[in-house]
């Protein structure tokens, strides 16, 4: 919990407990260590807490027990009290579902009609508000007082079925997107779902379908693989004046970042600026932390893609974001973000002293770590340790069993491009024209760096000529 959560925490369960409680202690003497428990847990044993909270030396294991789950109850209630208070729409649901169950009909009623009037005035509806939206109608509709045999009853249970399609129809939508979107990167066989649905037909008569519409448009832009829609989708994503949740916002923003990495790895050039763009966005408009941290993926990626483009005041201003990552990837996070930005920078041999710093804990961070330790290897000219690293590193792509077959390809592909770009510089060779092809018929990771090294080669050949 942040420091602020926390003071909310304590006033609530002094406000339950006295503190002179068995419980209140409890949490008194934990919340001293809070948050680094890992590097306190000698004084946090259950028979040293036992001691501090009940004032005995003989250590009772079903009482201190009974008494860490009671403390955790208090606190799980209260972090559903949080989210209650934090949520409107929930407390409406929530609040019309209590009027309902104690038979308040009055209070029901007039609750029931303000909530769905509420829900309705935002400019663009979401999951969330459809979702409540049926729920809200739906008890409405179904009330033991409500009139069956009437026009406005069957108008009622229209509106309750278009709240539920339209609820069911986007979160549907959302999941295509995601599968569509994996297809480029994990191999497997298509399935067919156990409802289909005529989106188009769909998304037409839900009124306020600006949301469904873009993620009906992400299917179309996959389908059609068409710059138009991209540039489309892009400025309607990336538009301030549509009032878009941030989930949302940076969930279409990710289909647009996958879709530019699918390009990018197909060799098109021209849309790594196009994921800096993206990266930046998300940046500027706090999207990429996600329940209070960045995903260790997005924080690799964005400081990778500024180095990229050569943006590195930008790239430095972005490796602090390894405060934002799980405590466990923070140390790693750093070291490989300041990695990368020393390699864009060539300064090669604070490359290797950063990736020493690293352990490994993640794949991706390891891949990372990994490749861009084979680039140095090769820019300083230590060609021994790059010979091995390039025979481990085929072993462990091959090996892996977490990494999909076109992972493994690209990353194959990249290992054994930059074995022979090795043997032509050690043999101050031009490099034949079947190698530049290689760069266009086979997806490779890291391709405008394979590209630039073959350029090279291929001037200092012709200077040697000369």
């Amino acid at each position: 919990m942040s420091p602020e959560e926390m003071g909310r925490l304590r006033n609530y369960l002094s406000q339950r407990h006295k503190r002179s409680t068995q419980i209140s202690r409890l949490f008194v003497y934990i919340d001293k260590y809070h948050p680094n428990f890992v590097g306190n847990k000698d004084k946090l044993t259950p028979e040293k807490v036992y001691t501090q909270v009940f004032k005995k030396s003989i250590y009772n294991k079903g009482q201190m027990q009974e008494l860490t789950s009671r403390l955790l109850k208090e606190i799980q209630f209260f972090l559903i009290t949080v989210e209650v208070e934090e949520n409107d729409i929930l407390y409406d649901v929530l609040l019309n579902r209590a009027f309902k169950k104690r038979g308040m009909d009055d209070l029901f009623k007039l609750h029931n009609k303000s909530a769905q009037k509420k829900i309705l005035k935002n400019t663009i509806l979401e999951q969330s508000h459809y979702d409540a939206l049926f729920e809200l109608s739906h008890e409405a509709t179904f009330h033991r007082d409500t009139k069956t045999l009437s026009t406005d009853y069957y108008e009622q249970l229209i509106e309750t079925e278009r709240h539920l399609d339209a609820a069911y129809v986007l979160d549907k939508l959302k999941i295509i997107c995601e599968r569509i979107t994996l297809r480029g990167f994990v191999q497997t066989s298509e399935s067919k779902s156990l409802l289909e649905v005529d989106y188009q037909s769909v998304v037409k008569k839900i009124s306020s379908s600006f949301l469904l519409n873009l993620y009906l448009k992400v299917t179309e832009l996959y389908e059609k693989n068409d710059p138009e829609i991209y540039h489309e989708l892009k400025q309607q994503i990336t538009d301030s004046n549509h009032t878009i949740s941030t989930e949302n916002r940076y969930t279409l923003v990710r289909f647009l970042i996958n879709y530019c990495s699918k390009k990018y790895k197909e060799n098109t050039l021209v849309y790594t600026r196009e994921l800096f763009d993206l990266y930046q966005f998300s940046e500027q408009n706090k999207l990429l932390i996600e329940d209070k941290y960045i995903s260790e993926i997005d924080y690799v990626n964005v400081v990778k893609i500024a180095v990229a483009v050569k943006e590195f005041k930008y790239a430095k201003r972005l490796i602090r974001y390894a405060d934002d990552l799980k405590p466990e990837y923070r140390k790693n996070g750093h070291a490989l973000a300041s990695a990368i930005l020393h390699f864009g920078k060539k300064e090669y041999d604070e490359v290797k002293i950063s990736l020493r710093e690293i352990k490994w804990w993640d794949m991706n961070y390891k891949l990372t770590a990994r490749d861009l330790m084979l680039r140095t290897h090769y820019e300083s000219n230590d060609y021994k340790s790059l010979n091995n690293l390039m025979k481990t590193s085929l072993k462990n792509i091959e090996e892996d069993a977490d990494m999909s077959e076109a992972k493994k390809e690209v990353n194959i592909n990249f290992v054994n491009f930059i074995n022979q770009l090795m043997k032509h510089k050690m043999e101050s060779t031009s490099p034949s024209e079947a190698l530049s092809g290689q760069l266009h018929e086979h997806p490779i990771v890291y391709i405008e760096w394979c590209q630039e090294k073959l350029l090279e080669l291929q001037g200092e050949a012709v200077s040697l000529l000369e």
